[in-house]
C-alpha cells in the first residue's frame, strides 16, 4: 500500500472514500482497516493539501521530502488572493506562524484551532478572519509545514502540526525536492508535456522548464501527438516495447490515472463522453478502464449488506471484458464487506 501511494505521487482525497477504493483497484487483499491504520495509527500516510492546492494522501516519507517544494505553491501570494480574503501579506505570515504555535503537540478541531490562534496573536480580528475563511487560511499553513490532518473526533475534523504528528521535521532544501518530485511524476505519468506537469503540480511553466533542464540526460524529449513531451530515459525502451495487457479496472471518483490523463483524454475515450467523466464543480466520475482506455463509467450504492454496482459502458464490451469487470466488482464488494448486485446498463 505504501509503495503504491508513493509510486502515484500521492492520492487525491477530496472524497476520502475514493482513496481506499483507488488502493483497492491496485492492491489485492487490502482492507479499509489497513488504510485507517496507516493514516491514523502508524502514521505512515498523511492527509494534507498538496499538489494544485487539493487534498491528498501522501506517503509520510514523501511529505518530509516534498514539503518545502510544495511550500513554493504561489497561489496565495498573488495580490488577488489577498484582496479576496481581506488580508495583508504580513497578516498571512502571522496567522500561518500562529497556527503552528497554536497546534503545538495537540490535536485541535477547527473551532478549537480558531480560539487558540486568536489567543496566540492576541487580537480577535485575525481570529475572526480565520473563522470566516477556513479554506483561505488552512491551505497556506499546510503548504508551509504548519498543519496536516489528524484523526477526526466524531464528525469533527482535527488538525495536527506535521513535524509533531509524523515525528520528523521537513527537509530544509526545496530545489532537490522539486527535482525528485518531477522525476517521480514522470515515472508514474510520463510521457508528459510541460503543460501536463504544470497543471498537475501547480508549478509555473518557467519553474517546470528549469526543473526539466536540471534533470539533464535523465529525461528524454519525445513527440506526443505532435507536442514536445518528456519521459525518463530509463523508461523509453520499456514504453516502446509495451503491449496491451488486458487489464480491466474499476477506478473510483478522482482517481489519479484519470486526473493525470485529463489533458489527453480524447486519445483514451470513445467520442462524445468527456462530459460523463469531467462533470460540473470539478467532479471526476468513477471510470471503467480497459487496457488504459476509459470505456465506461460506474457507480455503487449500498443498501444494508447489498452493494449495487452499476456499469455503463461507452462501447460494446466483449464477454471477456464483462467477466473481468465482474471480477473487479467482486473485489470491490469484498473490500466494502458487502454482497454484490451487479447491474449492466
Amino acid at each position: 500500500m505504501l509503495e503504491v501511494v508513493a509510486a502515484l505521487c500521492g492520492m487525491q482525497a477530496q472524497v476520502m472514500s475514493s482513496v481506499g477504493l483507488a488502493m483497492c483497484a491496485r492492491i489485492e487483499g487490502l482492507t479499509p482497516a489497513d488504510v485507517r491504520d496507516a493514516l491514523w495509527k502508524r502514521r505512515r500516510l498523511v492527509k494534507t493539501w498538496a499538489m494544485r492546492g487539493t487534498l491528498h494522501v501522501l506517503h509520510a516519507d514523501d511529505y518530509v521530502r516534498w514539503q518545502r517544494a510544495l511550500g513554493a505553491y504561489a497561489h496565495h501570494t498573488k495580490p488577488g488572493w489577498f484582496q479576496r480574503c481581506g488580508l495583508a501579506p504580513q497578516e498571512l505570515d502571522v496567522i500561518v506562524a500562529a497556527i503552528g504555535r497554536a497546534l503545538g503537540r495537540r490535536l485541535l478541531t477547527r473551532d478549537q484551532l480558531a480560539d487558540a490562534v486568536a489567543r496566540v496573536v492576541g487580537t480577535s480580528e485575525l481570529g475572526d478572519i480565520l473563522r470566516q475563511g477556513w479554506g483561505w487560511m488552512l491551505k497556506p499553513a499546510a503548504f508551509h509545514g504548519q498543519l496536516c490532518f489528524g484523526p477526526s473526533m466524531g464528525a469533527n475534523v482535527r488538525f495536527a502540526r506535521p513535524d509533531v504528528w509524523l515525528r520528523r521535521a521537513p527537509r530544509p532544501e526545496s530545489r532537490g525536492g522539486w527535482i525528485d518530485l518531477t522525476r517521480r511524476f514522470l515515472a508514474a505519468y510520463g510521457p508528459a508535456t510541460r503543460v501536463d506537469y504544470s497543471r498537475w503540480s501547480g508549478a509555473p511553466l518557467a519553474h517546470v522548464d528549469e526543473t526539466l533542464r536540471s534533470l539533464g540526460a535523465a529525461v528524454t524529449e519525445i513527440s506526443l501527438a505532435g507536442a514536445k513531451a518528456w519521459v525518463l530515459t530509463k523508461d523509453v525502451a520499456e514504453l516502446v516495447a509495451a503491449e496491451p495487457s488486458g487489464a480491466v479496472r474499476l477506478l473510483p471518483a478522482f482517481d489519479q490515472y484519470v486526473i493525470a490523463a485529463s489533458p489527453h483524454v480524447h486519445n483514451l475515450l470513445s467520442g462524445g463522453h468527456r462530459k460523463d467523466i469531467f462533470r460540473p464543480q470539478g467532479w471526476i466520475s468513477p471510470v471503467l478502464m480497459v487496457d488504459g482506455r476509459i470505456d465506461g463509467v460506474w457507480s455503487y450504492q449500498r443498501n444494508g449488506r447489498r452493494l449495487s454496482v452499476k456499469i455503463r459502458p461507452f462501447v460494446r464490451m466483449t464477454r471477456q471484458v464483462w467477466d473481468a469487470a465482474e471480477g473487479e466488482a467482486q473485489r470491490l464488494a469484498k473490500f466494502l464487506d458487502g454482497e454484490l448486485d451487479l447491474v449492466r446498463e
